[in-house]
Formats: C-alpha cells, structure tokens, sequence
C-alpha cells in the first residue's frame, strides 16, 4: 500500500493503471530484446571457436567504443528532447537533424579509422573485419539510435515489433549460417547489418520530406541542446568503456584471446539478467519522468530501490545454485570453467544497476555532471589495476578488477543520488 502511495506521489493518481499498455508494451519489448540476446549469445557461444569468440569480443570491444563517443551520450540528450519535440511543429526539424549530425559523424569516423587502421594499425584485429565492421557498427548505432526517438515518444508498440523482426530475422540467418557451415565473424557481422538496414528504412516516414526540413539555424540548436545536455556523459563515456572494457584488451595482452573469450561470457552471463531488468524499468520510467517533468518524492525513492534492491537479491542467491546449467543454457559446455565465478559479478553487477536506477531524478533534472566522479574514478581504477592485478593473476585478477569498478560506482552514486533526491524532496 506504501508503495502504491508513493507512485500517487508522482501525478496523484494511479501509475499503473493508468499506464498499465505501456508497462505491458515496454515489459514485452524488453523480453524479446533479452530473448534475442540469449538466443544470439548462445549461437555465437557454440559455433565461435574460443579464439573466433575471443576476436568478436574484441571488435565488440571497439564497437562500444565508437558508440559511446559520441552517439550513447547524445542518444540521453535526444531521449530528454524528443518528448516534447516530436510532438511540436518541430518534429520534421529534429528527427532530420538526428539524421543529419550522426551522418556526418559517421563519415568522419571512418574517413580517420580508415587512414588509421591502414597506416598504423595494420595488423590488428580491426584490419581483418575492417569495412563488415564499420558498416556493422554504423547501422547498429543509428538504428538504436532511432529506437529511442520510439521509445522516448513513447511509441512503444513500433519498438516491440521492431525488436520482435530483429529477433527473428538474426535467428533463422544465424542458424543457416551454422547449418551451411559457413558461420564466421564476416558472414555474421553481414547479417547484422542487413537486420539493421531494414529497420532503419522503416523509419523513413519519421523525417517526412528531407529537404524541405533542413536549416543551418536548426541544426546549430540542435547540436547545441545535445552538447550542453550530453557533454558530461562523453567524458563519462570514456572511463565507463575503460571499467566494462579494458579487462579484454589486458587478457588478450598477456595472455590470449581464448581467456578473453571466457572473461566476455563470464560477464554476459552475470550481468544479462540484471540489465535487462534495468531495460525494462529505464525503457519505461524515464520517458515517463522526462514527459512529465515533476519532482520524485523520497518516499517514492526510497520504495522503487527497495523493490529493485530486493529482487536483485534474490536472483543473485538463485545463481548460487543454478550458474552450472546458466553456462551449458545460456553459453556452450566448453566455457563450465567459468560457472563458479558467476555469482560473485552478479552481485556486483546488481548493486550497479541498483546505483544507474537510482540516478533518474540526477538525469530529470539535467545534472548530469554530478556523475562524472564516480564514473571517472571507477574507470581509472580497473584501467590502473588491471595493468597489474591481471599481469599477476590472469583471468581471476580480470575478475577481481571487474568487481572493482562496479563496487566503486555502486558506492559513491548510491550516495549522490540519495543527497540529490533528498535535498529535491525538502526544497518542494
């Protein structure tokens, strides 16, 4: 009843029922894109060599990379702007401009890869898979990209078919690539792209007449509203690729890229389910809170962690006695090994997503830059240690240096949001 009474807190009448389609909506997408990643993870799992998934995980790697510099940071902004702009004369203006600047951003991206990876890095693993990858990455970013502007305009059916083709269609392509025998890191990083392109193409009716809706004045402000929403976040971007990433590039550094292979599904494993409850509470609850632009009250807070906090925990105590048959479901009888570690990164990995949940009112508010410690700190940490901790032990120092950076995030933004929120709630 308590809990209840805090949702009321928010628009004084009934949360769920009175969103009860778009929880329902948002719940589902959620579950196909868990459903797609597992059936997508377990397919690269079995018929990936642990060298050949060891090279993927690499280029995944740089992917994240890509994406966070800038695109992730300014998919926050355009999630914070697409609300009220889609829904505004503006609406032709602003889905183009989204266009325009990543278009432009792409180019020039693989303008310097291309020199670079030509003239310096020539005999690394991006120089193998160079032009697959690129065009892989480029359509991975913009088609997520126009799934925000979906989710954030609250369109949440577009966004759970669309999740559902993408489902389908990478499944029934993956499985014929294994049954042709042909299933390398070329053919699949195709069959992603193609995906992405269709669903692209599916957003053409959002930007209406391209050129009727282009002004250099237009594309200024918008550029300008996303930096000065997104700047804190790119920075962030770089020590959060540093504490997710960097462990692969050590292990594959000191050791080989079988162990990187064993690190990257160990850490799927143990963060996939809480992220994907994270997906679907911030797939919902943000826009919902961008959309109606009102002060959280502590009590509403304190509840909505509370839940969370509580069904992490017991999740966390059922891996203890299920990781054996998580691994031989979810991943391949070769990676066993890893199983007993299991547990331990998803407490971690829970009490991070419990810290990134409670910073919805920081992100309402715009005060993004008070995230930018935390995030700072506990990518330096993994990327100082890790030089050592992994040289010295190997996959289990990965893992120690992994549980690092999430624990350091966990602390220090569980208590900036709780001082934010509370001096909100007083200042009402």
């Amino acid at each position: 009843m308590k809990i209840i009474k805090s949702f009321k807190g928010i628009n004084k009448v009934s949360f769920l029922t009175n969103n009860k389609k778009e929880i329902t909506l948002s719940a589902f997408s959620q579950i196909i894109l868990l459903l797609q990643l597992v059936v997508q993870n377990k397919l690269l799992a079995v018929n990936f060599s642990k060298l050949e998934y060891g090279n993927w995980a690499l280029l995944l790697s740089i992917y994240v990379l890509i994406s966070m510099l800038p695109f992730t940071a300014f998919d926050q902004a355009i999630a914070k702007l697409t609300y009220h702009k889609i829904n505004s004369k503006e609406k032709y203006y602003f889905t183009n401009n989204v266009y325009l600047v990543y278009l432009f951003l792409f180019v020039v991206y693989f303008i310097v890869l291309g020199i670079v990876t030509s003239t310096v890095f020539t005999s690394t693993i991006l120089s193998s898979f160079f032009v697959y990858f690129i065009l892989f990455t480029f359509t991975e970013i913009l088609k997520s990209s126009l799934l925000v502007m979906d989710n954030a305009s609250r369109d949440r059916l577009r966004v759970m078919f669309l999740r559902l083709f993408e489902l389908i269609f990478r499944t029934i392509l993956l499985i014929l690539l294994a049954y042709f025998k042909v299933f390398t890191i070329n053919n699949v990083l195709i069959i992603f792209m193609l995906g992405n392109i269709i669903m692209i193409l599916t957003s053409y009716k959002k930007f209406n007449t391209i050129y009727g809706y282009i002004k250099v004045n237009k594309i200024k402000q918008f550029y300008n509203d996303i930096i000065l929403f997104s700047y804190p976040l790119m920075i962030w971007a770089i020590f959060g690729w540093l504490q997710n990433m960097v462990n692969r590039w050590y292990l594959d550094y000191y050791l080989d890229p079988e162990t990187v292979a064993a690190y990257t599904i160990l850490v799927s494993l143990s963060f996939f389910l809480p992220n994907a409850f994270y997906g679907i509470v911030n797939n919902f609850f943000m826009p919902y809170i961008f959309s109606k632009n009102t002060k959280t009250s502590y009590s509403f807070y304190k509840s909505y962690l509370m839940i969370i906090g509580i069904l992490l925990f017991l999740y966390t105590i059922f891996i203890v006695f299920t990781s054996d048959y998580l691994v031989i479901i979810l991943a391949d009888s070769k990676y066993l090994d890893i199983s007993p570690y299991i547990p331990f990164i998803t407490l971690s990995s829970s009490l991070y997503i419990i810290a990134m949940l409670s910073t919805f009112e920081i992100f309402r508010s715009g005060e993004t830059k008070k995230l930018l410690f935390p995030t700072i700190l506990s990518g330096l940490l993994p990327a100082i240690a890790g030089f050592f901790i992994i040289n010295n032990y190997g996959l289990i120092g990965a893992i120690l240096n992994h549980i690092l950076g999430q624990v350091v995030y966990a602390i220090i933004v569980l208590y900036i949001s709780y001082r934010h929120i509370r001096r909100e709630d007083m200042s009402a």
